[in-house]
């Protein structure tokens, strides 16, 4: 039979009458069945890949010894989730059978009697994976903080020294005298949760209006006659909790204001303080009386008493929340707004110096000396022969195509370290060799050498920064495969690599199978056409013991390769997430990452080393970085080795309370820094992305006075300098240099100031990084006098453009075919201290460099160096020094030059030496008298001869 009829006018329309459910052409039953098989196969699926993943990731996290950190964060998502999806079934289900019974009814005629039951089952089906979808969807948003809420749990408070006693006391901020721990542990959870509940209702309060509607509409009812006392009173309900968590939420934000940015400085200023907390203050008040009224009103059932509590409500909000504490700002505090904020700016001053550790910081002045001369030089020689002339760029080209023997091998980036070779404190730059199988020939892109062959990288290369081959190329202390040292290296044992792999690295992006029936290829042979091969002897990897495991793997990969080879033994091991950003990212999720782990020598192995960070958004009064955290502290760094793949991490700053938190989160996690091998220790460094943030904000924050910061009076800025002939923000840089007051060269990490808007310099910033005496991580800010001009980067960079013998220099060098591209120019402060007084100058230094067109392969051919009055280039520094300091004897004596100057003025010589001295002097003037007379007797000659003539 049809199920249209026709009308009058021949059209067909829907016939209720005439409809039978077996003339459609499928049975609605037989949908609903099929569509939960087929649900449940998908959910099944899902679940096994869920329980899949947290398989393999036991496996990997038990292979490197962090099983219980593992357990930790997975049992607290786990709890949350069900925890969240229970909490949010339990406030939803009530509401929508409530809803959904409240409105049963007949439906309309027009909808036939026999799909009506269908309409019905539909409706619960719909409600039911409703709330299915809810308790998934916050169950899962509340397991994703879980980090929130072990630092909750653990929460440490957090302290400091009292500048009256000298004791340790509470630091607490000065409106509610809360602990700062409070605001950093505390309020995200407080924050979450009630951003929590206000969603949970918000879906309820949604969902339970879509089923009135709809159940409305099917019975053909008005909306307003739908809305039965018993709902009225049941949504009265709903609105009053829902307005008691929006109450809540204006709890919070009293505490919030000290975070505010509204007035002329970051946190509770004053119309904070005296307008918007009394209007928050109040509007809490208000906002728990209508709550409870409405909650009330499921007796009274009055729809004109929920109308008129709200509008009281969002009256409140915005003419006591907005308008009074706008008026106030503009009335009161803008025409006086330096004596209104008096009180407050000093405390955004103070929070911010310590939420960015900028309180740590030695300030200190000195005079200053325009120009160098000798006993600089002598007093300074470590600092001189450690200048970076090596920029890290074009040095990474230049081992691209030098040290890297095999298109398959690649330097991914090169760092800055230091060591001792022989005897003398070296600044050096190295970099690891890594393996980069994507380039192996398109012929050999085979399963078996991608994943079981081609394995791991080989070797470094280090260079000093100093020093440069004639041709322009680095020197080097370590090169070539193997890895050997440079001949002439008499004392460099921590230099000589034993274990020269690298399994793990910067660019190890994909898994490996080790300890398989195929040898792996170690490093070409440099004597045979055959490569040196090796088997894996290390810790790194999951073992691959088991039919199990196998299909898991293949499963996580995507890759049957990995279950049906016949290579892979019982004793075969993957290595998998083996890029060691990537790998601590997985580790300890809760940490920041420096972007620049660097490499590291020591007792024959290759290790990486990684500075972490714990952050927070949370320190009162603190003004954020960039709109971010506005609390840092660089508590942790991590070693990793290469070869193994095994992660340590030590505490750098037990001080900091977040990682005090996160070591009662994580016992057996965290060691000691003391803890740390003494030779590796000896290279960890002041990182230089703490450092970067740190300098920015002390742009502003090293003024401390408050006019003088109200005004803006004194703002810095980071000067730029030239590379590659493009102007760019100048980076930090490490020297090894003589900080005031010490007896030797130490590695520091610097950068110098200018005024805002000015070229000149007006300070420079060190942060250490050696430990022999405790000094790692002090920072040491040393201001010129106010009224001495020194010349900044950009005024120097000038002075080599405008100097005309290198102007025309740089037109010979830099000729068709070939750029010139100019290094980084660093700015080295060269000190000297007598009994009274401290005086320095700047040395300036860039390196130049000639690169063809065609190929990236830069030559360093020239030094430029300048000091206040001069500026000089020269083939290499030796000459560019004695060029600047007016020495015409040979270059690579200005050294001893200087010393016999200081010798000379300290330890005055006696008539017998002074004598002998001469005699000696008067001599080699004779001897070089007599060459000089013979040379000429045998030109002339060459020259008799050419003319026909006779001696």
């Amino acid at each position: 039979m049809s199920l249209f009829s026709s009308d009058d006018s021949g059209q067909q329309r829907f016939s209720a009458d005439d409809f039978r459910i077996e003339d459609l052409p499928f049975k609605p039953s037989s949908i609903i069945k099929w569509a939960i098989i087929i649900g449940s196969i998908l959910l099944t699926a899902l679940l096994i890949n869920v329980l899949r993943g947290i398989y393999t990731d036991l496996l990997w996290f038990e292979s490197i010894g962090y099983r219980t950190v593992y357990l930790k964060i997975l049992t607290t998502k786990l709890m949350l989730f069900v925890f969240g999806a229970i909490a949010s079934t339990l406030i939803t289900t009530p509401s929508l059978i409530f809803t959904y019974r409240g409105t049963l009814g007949t439906l309309i005629d027009t909808i036939p009697a026999e799909i009506q039951p269908i309409i019905e089952r539909v409706i619960k089906v719909v409600i039911g994976i409703a709330i299915l979808v809810i308790a998934i969807t916050f169950g899962t948003m509340l397991a994703s903080e879980w980090e929130i809420l072990l630092r909750f749990v653990n929460d440490v408070d957090f302290t400091r020294l009292s500048s009256d006693t000298g004791q340790i006391v509470q630091a607490t901020e000065p409106v509610f005298n809360k602990n700062i721990g409070f605001y950093v542990f505390d309020m995200p959870m407080f924050i979450l949760m009630q951003n929590w509940l206000q969603g949970v209702m918000i879906a309820t309060l949604i969902a339970s209006a879509a089923v009135y509607f709809v159940n409305i509409s099917l019975r053909g009812e008005d909306l307003t006659v739908g809305l039965t006392p018993k709902i009225l009173g049941f949504a009265s309900v709903l609105i009053g909790i829902f307005l008691t968590i929006m109450t809540l939420g204006y709890w919070i934000d009293i505490y919030e204001l000290l975070f505010s940015s509204s007035g002329a400085i970051f946190g509770a200023a004053y119309t904070d303080l005296n307008a918007r907390l009394p209007a928050l203050r109040l509007i809490v008040v208000l906002g728990f009386i209508l709550s409870a009224i409405f909650v009330a009103n499921i007796r009274i059932q009055s729809q004109r008493l929920i109308l008129f509590g709200l509008g009281i409500w969002i009256a409140a909000a915005f003419v006591v929340g907005q308008g009074y504490p706008t008026v106030v700002q503009r009335f009161q505090v803008d025409p006086n707004e330096l004596s209104k904020e008096m009180e407050y700016i000093p405390r955004s001053i103070e929070f911010t110096r310590q939420g960015f550790a900028l309180d740590r910081i030695d300030e200190r002045e000195y005079s200053f000396s325009p120009s160098m001369d000798a006993n600089m030089v002598e007093a300074n020689l470590e600092t001189i022969d450690n200048i970076r002339l090596w920029d890290h760029r074009p040095l990474q080209d230049v081992y691209n195509q030098k040290q890297f023997f095999r298109a398959y091998y690649q330097f991914v980036d090169v760092d800055v370290d230091r060591y001792v070779v022989d005897g003398q404190y070296k600044q050096v730059m190295l970099g690891a060799r890594e393996l980069f199988s994507e380039n192996l020939p398109e012929s050999s892109q085979s399963w078996i050498n991608k994943h079981l062959q081609f394995t791991h990288g080989y070797g470094i290369a280090m260079s000093p920064v100093t020093e440069f081959t004639p041709e322009g190329q680095p020197e080097f202390f370590v090169r070539d495969i193997p890895p050997k040292l440079e001949d002439g290296i008499l004392d460099a044992p921590n230099l000589e690599i034993t274990q020269p792999q690298v399994y793990y690295g910067e660019h190890t992006d994909r898994y490996v199978i080790v300890n398989s029936n195929e040898m792996e290829f170690d490093y070409p042979a440099v004597d045979s056409e055959l490569p040196v091969r090796t088997k894996y002897a290390g810790d790194g990897g999951v073992q691959l013991s088991s039919i199990f495991r196998k299909i898991a793997y293949a499963w996580e990969f995507a890759d049957i390769n990995i279950m049906i080879s016949g290579a892979i033994s019982p004793e075969s091991k993957i290595q998998y997430s083996r890029d060691i950003t990537e790998r601590i990212q997985k580790i300890s999720p809760f940490l920041d990452l420096d972007k620049d782990p660097y490499l590291v020598v020591a007792d024959g192995k290759l290790y990486w080393i990684l500075d972490a960070y714990t952050t927070s958004n949370y320190y009162p009064y603190s003004e954020p970085y960039n709109g971010e955290f506005n609390y840092i502290r660089n508590s942790v760094k991590i070693v990793v080795d290469a070869y193994h793949g095994s992660a340590n991490f030590y505490i750098s700053d037990s001080s900091d309370p977040i990682i005090q938190t996160y070591a009662k989160v994580f016992p057996g996690l965290f060691k000691d820094i003391d803890q740390m091998p003494k030779n590796l220790r000896d290279h960890v460094r002041y990182p230089q992305d703490f450092f970067s943030i740190q300098a920015e904000k002390y742009l502003l924050y090293h003024m401390t006075d408050t006019t003088e910061f109200y005004n803006k009076e004194d703002p810095w800025s980071i000067p730029s300098e030239l590379f590659h002939e493009e102007e760019q923000i100048m980076e930090p840089y490490y020297v090894i240099m003589k900080l005031p007051g010490e007896e030797k060269e130490e590695f520091v990490l610097l950068m110098p100031f200018t005024p805002l808007d000015k070229p000149n310099l007006v300070a420079w910033i060190a942060a250490r990084s050696d430990n022999d005496r405790g000094q790692y991580g002090s920072l040491v800010s040393f201001i010129f006098p106010k009224g001495t001009p020194v010349d900044g980067p950009e005024q120097i960079e000038a002075r080599i453009d405008n100097d005309f013998t290198i102007k025309q220099q740089f037109t010979l060098l830099c000729q068709r075919g070939a750029k010139c591209i100019r290094g980084n120019l660093l700015v080295i402060p060269i000190m000297q201290e007598s009994e009274d007084s401290m005086k320095a100058t700047l040395l300036y230094a860039e390196p130049l460099y000639i690169q063809a067109e065609t190929i990236d392969f830069p030559e360093l051919k020239q030094v430029i160096l300048a000091d206040a009055n001069k500026v000089v280039m020269s083939d290499n520094l030796d000459s560019a020094l004695a060029e600047l300091l007016g020495y015409e004897g040979d270059p690579a004596s200005i050294r001893s030059k200087a010393t016999q100057q200081i010798s000379g003025d300290a330890n005055p010589e006696s008539d017998e030496s002074l004598l002998d001295r001469q005699v000696e002097a008067i001599q080699e003037i004779i001897e070089n008298l007599q060459i000089d007379l013979t040379d000429l007797e045998k030109d002339l000659e060459k020259l008799l001869d050419t003319v026909g003539g006779k001696k």
